[in-house]
C-alpha cells in the first residue's frame, strides 16, 4: 500500500508490501507521486500474479510429494494424478477454466467409464482446494464446480456398476486346458489363475506377496498395506491359503523377493488373450476374485470366515455374492449353507 508525505514543496511516495523491500521516491507534486506508486504496485501485482500461477505438473509432484509424507494415496489414486499430470500439465493454474475441465472429462468419458470419470473428479478436486488454500495458487474452484455440474448434468459421471460375472459352464476348465497346453506364456499362468480364484486376491496383491511373508506352519501368507476404503497404507493383513493355494505357492522357484515375480500389466494382457482364444467374452482378471469369494459360500465358509479370506471391512458388501434363488430355499436355511 502507497502513502505520500509532504517535505517542504516536494511529495515523496512510499510503497510498502509485505515480503518485499520497501520502495521510495520523491517527486514534484503528488499526483505525480501518486502516478508513480500506482505503477509500482502495479508491477507488484504482476509479480505476485506470475508466482502464484504455477504448472499443474509442479502442483501434482507437489501433492503427491505431501501425500507421501502423510497418508499415501492408493494405487488408483496415483494413477489418476499421475494421468491429471500427462494431460494437462503444461497448464497455468489460472487457465484451468470451466470450459478446459470439461473438455478434459469430456475426452475422458470417451473411453473411461462414468464411475471413472467421478473418480476423477474426487481427486481433481482434492488436487485444486490444496493448491489454492494451502499453496496460495492462482485457481477459480468456481471454475470446477461449473464443469463438475455440467458433467452431472450429462451423465460424464456416475456410480459404478457392479460386476457379478461367474464362469458358466466349462469355460474355467477349457481356459485352464489352453493355458496350460501352451508354453508361450512367460509366467506361470496356470497357476496365477487358480491361485487368483483360491486366494480371492487381486492381481496386485498376487503379484506383491512375498516369500518372507509366508508362514509354513501357520500356512497363511501376509499381504501388505491391502486396499483399504481409507486406510491406504500399512494396512497388513494376515489371510489363510485355502485349498491347493499353498501348494501352488510351494511349487515356485524362488527367484527373487516375490513369489510371483509378474507384472500387473503383463498379466493382465496375457490374460486377456487367453479368453480370446478360447472364446470367453465379458471377464476380466478382477473377476476371478469374484468367483473365487463366491466358491467359498457355496463351499459353507461363513461371512466372518470368507471377510477374513477376501479382506472385506464391511460384509454387506459381501453380500452380493449369494445369489439366492427361491428353489433354493427347500435345501434348508441359508444360515447352515453359507453363513447368513
Amino acid at each position: 500500500m502507497a502513502t505520500f508525505q509532504k517535505r517542504g514543496n516536494k511529495w515523496r511516495a512510499i510503497v510498502r508490501r509485505k515480503g518485499y523491500k520497501t520502495v521510495t521516491k520523491t517527486h514534484d507534486t503528488k499526483a505525480q507521486a501518486q502516478r508513480w506508486a500506482a505503477q509500482i504496485e502495479g508491477n507488484l501485482e504482476d509479480q505476485d500474479t506470475a508466482d502464484s500461477d504455477f504448472l499443474l505438473s509442479d502442483l501434482v509432484d507437489r501433492y503427491l510429494d505431501e501425500l507421501d509424507q502423510h497418508k499415501p494415496p492408493g494405487r488408483t489414486k496415483r494413477a489418476t494424478l499421475e494421468m491429471i499430470r500427462r494431460y494437462l500439465g503444461t497448464r497455468r493454474s489460472s487457465e484451468l477454466t470451466a470450459q478446459v475441465l470439461v473438455d478434459f472429462f469430456r475426452d475422458r468419458a470417451t473411453y473411461c467409464s462414468p464411475a471413472t470419470v467421478q473418480q476423477d473428479l474426487i481427486y481433481m478436486r482434492g488436487l485444486l482446494e490444496a493448491a489454492k488454500h494451502i499453496w496460495g495458487a492462482r485457481v477459480n474452484l468456481k471454475h470446477y464446480d461449473t464443469a463438475a455440474t455440467h458433467c452431472r448434468r450429462y451423465g460424464l459421471v456416475g456410480k459404478s456398476v457392479e460386476r457379478d460375472r461367474r464362469f458358466r459352464g466349462d469355460e474355467y476348465d477349457r481356459l485352464l486346458a489352453h493355458i496350460d497346453s501352451n508354453n508361450y506364456y512367460r509366467s506361470p499362468m496356470g497357476d496365477i489363475v487358480r491361485f487368483a480364484v483360491g486366494s480371492c486376491m487381486r492381481l496386485g496383491e498376487i503379484t506383491s506377496i512375498r516369500w518372507q511373508d509366508l508362514d509354513t506352519v501357520k500356512k497363511t501368507i501376509i499381504i501388505r498395506s491391502r486396499k483399504h476404503p481409507s486406510q491406504k497404507a500399512w494396512n497388513d493383513q494376515e489371510v489363510p491359503l485355502l485349498g491347493d493355494t499353498f501348494a501352488i505357492i510351494q511349487r515356485q522357484p524362488k527367484t527373487g523377493d516375490r513369489i510371483f515375480p509378474c507384472q500387473v500389466k503383463a498379466i493382465s494382457t496375457a490374460f486377456r488373450r487367453a479368453l480370446e482364444k478360447v472364446g470367453i467374452e465379458d471377464m476380466r482378471f478382477h473377476d476371478l476374485r469374484h468367483e473365487g469369494i463366491s466358491r467359498l459360500f457355496e463351499q459353507g465358509y461363513g461371512v466372518m470366515e470368507v471377510a477374513k479370506v477376501s479382506g472385506h471391512r464391511d460384509i454387506n458388501q459381501l453380500r452380493r455374492y449369494v445369489q439366492l434363488k427361491p428353489e433354493d430355499l427347500h435345501d434348508g436355511p441359508v444360515r447352515n449353507r453359507q453363513g447368513f
